[in-house]
């Protein structure tokens, strides 16, 4: 018998169906899904009401949803300007354009995301040939990333890229209700204070203690 995270709504066909519960842990189970509404008891059968329905989809669905959307557009859009370039390259890149080298730490803080992140992305730059990676001069265990030739040979057509896209996110931004890039950097910093993993354990520890 499972209780199905779901209530009765406007769009939902409900069903019924009728089952024996047995054994005494089956019963008390049995007993707590009466309370919550999801069961009835009529003639000693226990009626199970299950609802099937549309579930509203979830923040990380929403949040993985909207990067296809943004960045498929994006990749496509290199692809027609004959780059052979990935849209997660173009923080890193930007944040070489000023330097002729940096570390992978001062490139994740200049990029605004994590350094595992900013390591994975030079790893698959380097594959590309867009950046080199060199032993430091004074620290020879610090990795000092650059641009390669090639890779300066693109900023032009990407400058023209990103100024298109640009203007794309800020018609985006013109269509709705709120500024997205302000929703977004609210996010960010508040599970900069407090992270998404830290809540999630808070949510489970009430929901143990209500109980």
């Amino acid at each position: 018998m499972y209780k199905l995270p779901c209530g009765p709504s406007a769009n939902s066909s409900a069903e019924e169906a009728r089952v024996t519960v047995a054994s005494p842990a089956s019963i008390h189970l049995a007993n707590e899904y009466a309370e919550d509404g999801l069961i009835a008891c009529r003639d000693k059968k226990y009626i199970i009401r299950y609802t099937i329905m549309h579930m509203k989809a979830s923040l990380g669905t929403q949040l993985r949803h909207l990067i296809e959307l943004l960045d498929g557009a994006v990749a496509a859009a290199y692809v027609d300007a004959g780059l052979a370039y990935r849209p997660r390259y173009t923080p890193v890149m930007r944040a070489l354009l000023e330097r002729e080298a940096a570390t992978i730490g001062f490139i994740a803080e200049a990029a605004g995301i994590s350094q595992p992140a900013a390591t994975q992305t030079i790893a698959l730059m380097i594959k590309d040939g867009l950046v080199t990676s060199t032993a430091g001069a004074v620290d020879g265990r610090q990795k000092m990333i650059a641009l390669t030739p090639r890779g300066r040979e693109m900023l032009p057509a990407l400058a023209r890229c990103w100024q298109a896209t640009a203007a794309a996110a800020a018609s985006l931004e013109a269509e709705l209700p709120y500024s997205l890039t302000a929703v977004l950097d609210s996010a960010i910093g508040a599970l900069a204070k407090k992270s998404y993993g830290e809540r999630i354990r808070e949510a489970g520890e009430r929901a143990d203690g209500a109980r």
